[in-house]
C-alpha cells in the first residue's frame, strides 16, 4: 500500500471512528442486557479495519499496531447481571475514544513528517529477503553472485537510511560520502562507517571482476553476509 492510499483510508476511518465514538455509551451508562447489536457490528468492523490498515502499512511489530490493539479494553470491562453472571461491555465510549485517539495521533505524526520510517521498514524487509537469496548462492558456491547481491543491499540500504534521516544527496553520490554524512548525523560511529565501507568494497571487487576478490573464500563471503545481516541492516 502506498502512502497516499494509506492517508486516504486513514482519514476515512478517523471520520467514521469519531462518529461511532460520539454514539457510544460511556461505561457508567451501560445497563445489563442492554446490548445494541447494530452499533456493536459497526464498531467491531471499524476496529478490525483500522487494525488491518495499521498492520498492512507498518507491520505487527510497530508500536502503532500495539498502541491501537491495546486501546480497547472491552474484554476486561463488565457490568453485573447477577452475582453469578457478568456481561462484557463491548466498545464503550471510553474504548472508542482511545482507539480514535491513536488514529488521530498517527495522522498528526504523518502531517509533522515524523513517520518516514514506514518505507524504511518495508525496504529493510526486502533487503532481508535478498540477503536470504545471497546465502543460498553461497551454499551453491556462487560467491561472486552472493557478493554482488550484498553490495546492492548495502548500497540501497544506506541510501534509504539517508532519506529517512533527512540527508540531502547529490546525484550519483558515492557510498563513502553518504557514510560520512550519516556518521556526522550521529547515526553510527567511525568504526561502523569503516566496517560498512569494507564490506561494500568486497562486493565492488566482485562487481568489477577485480583480482582482489579471488582471495576471498566461501567462509569470507558467509561472514560478509552475516555481518550485513547482523550489524548493518539493524541500523536505525
Amino acid at each position: 500500500m502506498d502512502r497516499n492510499k494509506f492517508i486516504e483510508r486513514l482519514n476515512e476511518l478517523i471520520e467514521e471512528g469519531g462518529e461511532l465514538a460520539n454514539k457510544s455509551l460511556p461505561v457508567r451508562r451501560c445497563k445489563p442486557l442492554a446490548y445494541d447489536i447494530p452499533h456493536y457490528v459497526k464498531c467491531h468492523s471499524w476496529w478490525l479495519s483500522s487494525l488491518n490498515l495499521i498492520r498492512s502499512f507498518f507491520g505487527q511489530e510497530h508500536h502503532f499496531f500495539t498502541n491501537f490493539k491495546n486501546a480497547s479494553g472491552r474484554w476486561q470491562q463488565v457490568v453485573v447481571v447477577s452475582k453469578d453472571i457478568k456481561q462484557p461491555i463491548r466498545y464503550p465510549k471510553e474504548d472508542m475514544a482511545k482507539a480514535y485517539a491513536v488514529l488521530s495521533y498517527i495522522k498528526k505524526e504523518f502531517e509533522l513528517g515524523l513517520i518516514a520510517d514506514a518505507k524504511h521498514l518495508y525496504e529493510a524487509d526486502l533487503f532481508s529477503n535478498l540477503l536470504d537469496q545471497a546465502f543460498e548462492l553461497v551454499e551453491k558456491n556462487y560467491l561472486i553472485g552472493a557478493a554482488v547481491y550484498c553490495r546492492l543491499i548495502i548500497e540501497n540500504f544506506i541510501s534509504d537510511l539517508c532519506r529517512i534521516k533527512g540527508i540531502e544527496l547529490e546525484d550519483k553520490e558515492k557510498l563513502a560520502s553518504k557514510l560520512v554524512k550519516l556518521r556526522k548525523k550521529g547515526v553510527f560511529d567511525l568504526p561502523t562507517e569503516r566496517l560498512i565501507q569494507g564490506k561494500y568494497d568486497i562486493g565492488s571487487y566482485a562487481v568489477h571482476g577485480n583480482e582482489e576478490f579471488k582471495k576471498y573464500t566461501k567462509e569470507d563471503i558467509l561472514d560478509l553476509l552475516q555481518t550485513t545481516r547482523d550489524k548493518i541492516l539493524v541500523i536505525r
